[in-house]
């Protein structure tokens, strides 16, 4: 397998350009030199392109999800490469749109649009176009929107349309740096993971760092971000996306969403915080919210990380309903001893509100799913919902007091389901559902008996 080279300082490119000697100048001779399949193309770290025009790099025909084209940077471009490196550069000139499309894998590059960008479209970054289906990767690069207009972004993903292709992108060890609050990352359609990222020292901070505009699952994880002063993590105003964010560092203050939550977005939270909270928790619908609180908690046999005693306060909007609860679940381990035997699953809740109102079994619905045949792995759920046109009850009082709340006279239930007996070890899935509109409730124990 023969390879490639390109170095936009190269004096003597000739195709194919198999040698640094010979080492094509722009990606756009690479593509058209056609690499065969697994070929690798070693770019060095002083390589610094800007296009004339508006790039729009789609991967050689012999690239496919499995074995997409590598644009490697390495340190030792004159012999065979051995040694990734970082620092290659690849820009859109000034005021153009960047487009990828394809199979891509970069490694060590830098990818931007260079300053006075600023009309519609000009200076955008789009990784993963229309053009074709996509599956992008990049690694230890840095994306940069040098245009100062705040009407462009990096977007992952196309957009939506007639002819939109699914894409997949993994965003790795890479840093971001945007030049005006206004930008962002933008998450279009496709599948998203964002693994240890990180804004540039030089850049702008967003109003909010991500912007959903289209259908997408997204992951962003292990991300150090506390070195800007973001308000919020992501923008799921429009749009319907499947957002988690998981074991990164934020700075102190910022929120996980800067707006209302569109109508099918979910965003969700876990293990993230300034400090050294790990029991972190949030989750976002359009039904409400649920957040771990630490004012507000059972004085008995409370939920805890560590030696912290905390509740998960549960949110309703006027938009919660029987098919668009607030909820939350909860796994409850089955070992071994504890196979064959009886159990009942059960929460308490303290009611937000100063002698609040009782609340029934079709407000708040506990349901319990588990193995209950020792020769099957199908799951059976028990449910304390009474049924849709059955009359709700009233749900018991509750048999803990709680710390935090101010409230002279509290509210308590105590809520739980048919007896279950689990037929094989693992675990019980307790899912709490807050269906009743407007109201608060604070979840502070779970458990069975």
């Amino acid at each position: 397998m023969a390879n490639r080279f390109y170095n936009t300082a190269s004096t003597e490119a000739l195709s194919p350009y198999e040698s640094a000697a010979t080492a094509a100048t722009t990606l756009a001779d690479i593509i058209t030199a056609a690499p065969a399949a697994g070929e690798i193309v070693w770019v060095d770290t002083a390589s610094n392109e800007t296009t004339g025009t508006a790039p729009t790099f789609l991967s050689p025909t012999s690239a496919t999800p499995d074995n997409p084209q590598k644009i490697f940077c390495v340190s030792d471009f004159a012999t065979t490469p051995a040694t990734l490196a970082t620092g290659a550069k690849l820009y859109a000139g000034s005021n153009l749109h960047f487009q990828l499309g394809g199979d891509w894998h970069f490694t060590g590059v830098e990818i931007g649009s260079t300053p006075a960008g600023g009309s519609l479209g000009g200076g955008n970054i789009t990784l993963g176009n229309n053009q074709k289906a996509n599956n992008l990767t990049f690694e230890n690069c840095k994306i940069v929107l040098g245009s100062t207009s705040s009407i462009v972004a990096v977007k992952f993903g196309p957009n939506f349309g007639t002819s939109v292709q699914y894409t997949t992108v993994l965003v790795k060890n890479t840093s971001f740096k945007l030049s005006n609050t206004g930008q962002k990352i933008g998450l279009n359609c496709g599948s998203f993971v964002f693994d240890n990222i990180a804004l540039d020292t030089a850049s702008s901070t967003p109003e909010a760092l991500f912007k959903v505009n289209g259908l997408n699952k997204t992951i962003v994880k292990n991300s150090d971000f506390s070195n800007k002063t973001l308000t919020a993590i992501v923008d799921a105003s429009v749009n319907q996306t499947d957002f988690t964010i998981e074991n990164c560092k934020l700075p102190a203050g910022c929120e996980i969403i800067s707006s209302t939550m569109s109508t099918h977005s979910v965003v969700t939270m876990i293990n993230c915080d300034s400090g050294d909270t790990s029991y972190s928790f949030a989750k976002y619908t359009y039904g409400g919210s649920i957040v771990a609180n630490t004012t507000v908690y059972a004085d008995n046999n409370p939920l805890k990380d560590k030696s912290t005693a905390v509740s998960n306060k549960f949110t309703s909007t006027e938009n919660a309903s029987y098919t668009r609860p607030v909820e939350r679940t909860y796994m409850i381990p089955i070992t071994g001893s504890s196979v064959g035997v009886a159990i009942t699953p059960y929460v308490e809740f303290l009611v937000d509100g100063d002698g609040a109102a009782v609340l029934t079994n079709k407000d708040v619905v506990l349901k319990a799913e588990l193995l209950a045949d020792a020769a099957s792995t199908l799951g059976s759920e028990v449910t304390s919902y009474p049924g849709i046109i059955n009359s709700a009850s009233t749900i018991a009082s509750g048999s803990t007091t709680y710390t935090g709340d101010a409230f002279a006279v509290e509210r308590t239930h105590r809520l739980s389901t048919a007896q279950i007996t689990p037929a094989q070890a693992g675990f019980v899935k307790l899912t709490v559902q807050l269906l009743k509109p407007s109201t608060v409730i604070y979840v502070g124990v779970v458990g069975v008996v």
